[in-house]
């Protein structure tokens, strides 16, 4: 089963895990997401994840900050669907950090 480590930077919080176990999967601020991110430069829905067959994908939702594979580099940003591979980091502005793993 794949899943979903989430960890913000510059926090004590522990790392959370969450398994993918719906077809989508919504990551954000709001209290309604699928995956909560407590950090202020987090959008209220930030990104998805959908499984389409036996893959997963990440999706920003148009975010100012935008989403980021690997690193916290400008020429990173995700461009529509883009597929996961396993221990993929997945960057929400400079803070937050979700490792997918397959």
């Amino acid at each position: 089963m794949a899943s979903l480590y989430l960890r913000i930077r510059r926090s004590d919080a522990q790392a959370q895990h969450y398994l993918l176990e719906k077809q989508e999967v919504v990551l954000g601020r709001d209290q309604g997401c699928d995956v909560v991110v407590p950090c202020i430069h987090v959008s209220r829905r930030h990104a998805r994840i959908i499984r389409v067959d036996d893959r997963f994908y990440v999706e920003d939702m148009g975010t100012p900050c935008g989403t980021r594979i690997h690193s916290q580099g400008v020429g990173n940003r995700l461009r529509g669907r883009t597929l996961l591979q396993d221990q993929d980091e997945i960057w929400f502005a400079d803070y937050v950090v979700v490792q997918f793993w397959e």
